[in-house]
């Protein structure tokens, strides 16, 4: 399963190296260490990390709530501020920013990780909200990410979907997408009897399906597992003779 992978915005080069070692522990991939604003902001424009851990003061005209605004307004990303200020005027500019954590130093490893799994899976949700739900132009179409863009393909067009773990493979008769969500999630967002769960980590478009076997479901020379737990609901929607 891919790594949640991770930006560290510290001046402090040996602060941030003790987290990156901190984080690998976790099994987090960190991408890269920014040390002031315009590192940062370079760095993601090279790369798309998951997730932003951003120091406040980084020795720049510009500090790390300027960056946190950049990073929700233009760059759409979880932010966790990691700090050692605490005081009210430090707070009330955080808030405005809106992050999805905030970690006063020191802290302890699973402070760490329970704030990068909260603003991540939040983020995730509130993504997918908008990508099947606001984007959905009509009930035979959804808007799927893609890189930066967003692309707008037919329900009918998808033969199946499989879950990995936090992100579902969505397969079209073209291509595939990848979109952060459990295959649950992904199922709530679209109408129903769009796709049929056929098994723990499947659901597939009925239309698509070629051949049905015991076991197995085959659709464009890719085989399909049937889980037995789904069989019946499988049947039962199916026009068999």
């Amino acid at each position: 399963m891919k790594k949640t992978t991770i930006l560290i915005v510290e001046d402090e080069l040996i602060i941030a190296e003790d987290m990156r070692m901190m984080l690998e522990s976790l099994d987090y991939e960190v991408l890269d260490i920014a040390m002031d604003f315009s590192e940062a902001i370079a760095s993601l424009n090279k790369q798309r990390p998951d997730i932003v851990l951003s120091d406040i003061a980084l020795g720049s005209p510009r500090d790390g709530v300027d960056l946190g605004r950049i990073i929700k307004e233009e760059f759409d990303l979880p932010l966790i501020f990691v700090s050692s200020y605490a005081d009210k005027a430090t707070l009330d500019r955080v808030k405005a920013v809106k992050p999805d954590g905030y970690l006063v130093k020191p802290f302890e490893k699973e402070d760490l990780y329970t704030s990068i799994e909260v603003a991540v899976s939040k983020h995730n949700s509130e993504e997918i909200q908008r990508e099947l739900t606001e984007n959905q132009v009509d009930q035979t179409t959804i808007f799927l990410k893609d890189g930066h863009e967003y692309i707008n393909i037919r329900l009918a067009d998808i033969c199946y979907i499989k879950s990995e773990g936090n992100y579902v493979e969505v397969h079209t008769r073209e291509r595939r997408f990848v979109t952060r969500s459990t295959i649950s999630e992904f199922l709530e967002k679209v109408p129903q009897a769009t796709l049929v769960r056929v098994h723990k980590s499947y659901a597939v478009n009925l239309a698509s399906i070629s051949t049905l076997k015991a076991q197995e479901i085959v659709i464009n020379d890719i085989t399909i597992p049937i889980g037995r737990s789904y069989k019946d609901d499988l049947r039962s929607k199916l026009n068999m003779l």
